[in-house]
């Protein structure tokens, strides 16, 4: 028979209150008198008997972006520890009855959905071995069997609330990265290469360089930081605006890079060069001044708030750019097509930037207002634990950065306008996937972990498993039908110029890139959020191993295959990041007993795919006679992704089942 805690204030605060919630079998607990109050051992009582007693531990609705930071209380561990028989506990979390009966309203709100999300068994006689085991006050036991429990129920909304921002940021990326597509899809036709160096890669890379290396540290460490009182909020705003004070000496080091490279193209113009340097140096410190902004959505569970801010911020960059660009006649000489570019792409940067800040000011009023006491003014308060982690971070992230961009620094400084232009047109394509959504992935888990790790928990390293198989799935699908479709799409999308520029076979060779970036990044993504001190040194030594091998293979690479040889050097990079980010996965778990990975793959599907793409290659011919998308080896092709997913559906049933309760929100009432 079912029982239930309820606070007397509330179901017990007159006659009919009483005689109601009485008849229901409630029994009432009085704030302030402690755990050893009779209702307490009223309910020790039924536990004994077994008993089912419902707790609701918080006694109230409370605001969903509230709900991570709810305390369970310290009855919790008496009911635990002092029952005779062991209890099992069933973490149940519910979401959505602050729509259905908000805390203003006393007239239920219809046809809103309410969800209730229901975890697994937490067996408490381990539990109370290991405390009995220990030297501890009651207090102290009490306290530890709370705060298991707590994290029982934290663990089932994390990992669904984690899952759900996945996907919606990879709405986000779709959208952008679609539109981005259809975009260069109309510009290349009529932009010449150079342009497209110059855009895509020399200025684009100013801008990445000072926004990562401005913020990302910080980022990191303030990722962490709990909302642990009413001041959170200021303190967050405070040390999230050290960011573009940080940004400003990597501006300066762009720039003077800058000043020692000016591409030959550009002598007439150099005017206009630096101008157009100015606008994305004043864009990218605009950006890094909405860090605070961003950091808050997060702490404040608004993921989804954001997709239409940064959508509409995407959608007027490439409306701005387009518009630009369109005014020029098709097949304008170099020079023209260059000074088009000078104008159009910062402009559209600086438009994207502007629409951040207006945006994010928007979604945010009812935290950010009245401002004032936000400001860092008189005084600026930080914490110096959290500035000492955004240090490490920092040097992780300098790590990572040149890891990953070192390709562009050395096409920038090393290679004419046009090579730059052909690379990015590579790159760009090559990496469509990868920002659609393994970007997305990793962005989610990185909140995630940073968040979830305070302390080892197995469902931390469930969800590890869970983005892992995703990252198998998908990449066997980028390599299996990317490599033969290569050069049928880029003769398709941008014609036999590109073709014939030798980006079909660097498209190519990128496919094989995907799947050492997606593993590298979900694995690097776990190892920032849970590094200790102890490994830094450990990370730092690798990171710089990488780098040695990766600058040496990219140099040889690119003298002797051009864009190829950077692409292979890429491999190696994201290799050996992936495989050390793995060794300190299997030493993490390994030190406190939790199990890596969860999910299996099923050995047919490995069978199938090892199958199709020999196959696929020799129907191509090497792509020598598949030259359109549209052509009989191609449309063969694609015409076999039916059976693909079929395979793959029948296969791994289970694990889509998994991922679509996920997406659903699991148990839906």
């Amino acid at each position: 028979m079912r029982w239930a805690l309820g606070a007397a204030e509330i179901t017990h605060r007159n006659a009919l209150y009483r005689w109601f919630f009485s008849t229901g079998q409630v029994l009432p607990i009085r704030r302030g008198e402690g755990v050893l109050q009779p209702s307490m051992n009223d309910a020790l009582g039924l536990l004994a008997n077994g008993q089912w007693l419902h707790v609701f531990p918080e006694g109230k609705v409370i605001p969903d972006s509230a709900a991570s930071r709810v305390r369970l209380k310290w009855g919790i561990g008496r009911l635990v520890l002092d029952s005779k028989i062991p209890p099992v506990v069933l973490p149940i979390v519910h979401q959505g009855l602050e729509n259905i009966l908000p805390l203003d309203s006393w007239i239920p709100r219809f046809g809103k959905r309410l969800v209730i999300n229901i975890g697994e068994p937490v067996d408490t006689a381990p539990l109370r071995e290991r405390l009995s085991a220990v030297n501890l006050s009651p207090e102290q036991r009490r306290s530890e069997a709370t705060s298991t429990c707590a994290a029982s129920m934290s663990d089932i909304n994390s990992i669904r609330q984690a899952s759900a921002n996945v996907f919606s940021l990879i709405t986000l990326q779709l959208f952008s990265r679609i539109l981005a597509f259809l975009l260069n899809a109309l510009l290349l036709r009529r932009l010449q290469p150079a342009v497209l160096g110059l855009a895509t890669v020399k200025l684009e890379l100013l801008y990445t360089t000072v926004v990562t290396l401005g913020r990302e540290g910080l980022r990191r460490a303030l990722l962490r930081y709990p909302p642990t009182d009413d001041g959170w909020k200021r303190r967050l705003i405070h040390m999230a605006l050290l960011a573009v004070p940080c940004g400003i000496p990597v501006l300066v080091f762009v720039v003077v890079a800058f000043t020692g490279s000016l591409p030959t193209e550009l002598a007439d113009m150099q005017m206009r060069f630096w101008l157009a340097v100015g606008v994305y140096s004043g864009a990218a410190l605009l950006e890094l001044a909405v860090e605070p902004m961003y950091l808050l959505c997060v702490h404040l569970q608004m993921v989804r708030k954001r997709i239409p801010v940064e959508s509409l911020a995407v959608t007027l960059r490439a409306v701005v750019v387009l518009t630009i660009c369109l005014t020029t006649a098709k097949g304008a000489n170099l020079s023209t097509n260059l000074a088009l570019g000078l104008i159009a792409y910062p402009l559209g940067q600086l438009a994207y930037s502007v629409s951040l800040v207006l945006g994010y000011f928007y979604i945010l009023r009812g935290h950010l207002f009245p401002l004032r006491p936000l400001l860092p003014y008189p005084e600026i308060e930080v914490e110096e634990s959290i500035l000492q982690t955004a240090l490490d971070m920092s040097k992780q992230v300098m790590l990572r950065y040149f890891l990953s961009q070192g390709d562009m620094w050395i096409i920038s400084l090393l290679a004419p306008l046009p090579e730059q232009g052909v690379y990015a047109v590579v790159n760009n394509y090559g990496s469509l996937l990868c920002r659609i959504l393994l970007q997305p992935m990793e962005e989610a888990a990185l909140c995630f972990f940073s968040q979830t790790l305070a302390k080892p928990r197995q469902a931390a390293l469930d969800y590890l498993g869970l983005l892992l198989k995703v990252d198998f799935l998908l990449s066997m699908l980028v390599v299996v039908y990317g490599v033969p479709l290569s050069r049928p799409l880029v003769e398709t999308v941008l014609g036999t110029r590109w073709s014939s520029s030798g980006m079909s076979t660097a498209l190519a060779m990128y496919c094989f890139l995907i799947p050492a970036m997606a593993f590298s990044g979900i694995l690097e993504a776990f190892l920032h959020a849970a590094i200790t001190r102890p490994w830094n040194s450990f990370y730092q030594n690798t990171s710089l191993l990488s780098t040695v091998l990766f600058v040496m293979v990219a140099v040889i690479g690119t003298i002797a295959l051009g864009p190829v040889g950077l692409i292979m050097a890429n491999i190696v990079n994201f290799s050996i990041r992936g495989a050390a980010s793995w060794y300190f996965l299997k030493a993490y778990a390994a030190e406190h007993k939790l199990n890596i990975v969860p999910f299996h793959y099923h050995k047919l599907v490995y069978t199938y795919f090892s199958i199709l793409l020999p196959v696929f290659l020799w129907i191509s011919n090497g792509h020598l006679d598949a030259t359109s998308l549209f052509s009989r080896q191609s449309l063969f092709i694609l015409g076999t992704l039916p059976v693909t997913a079929a395979v793959i559906y029948i296969c791994e049933r289970p694990f889509i089942s998994y991922l679509y309760a996920i997406r659903s929100k699991d148990h839906t009432e």
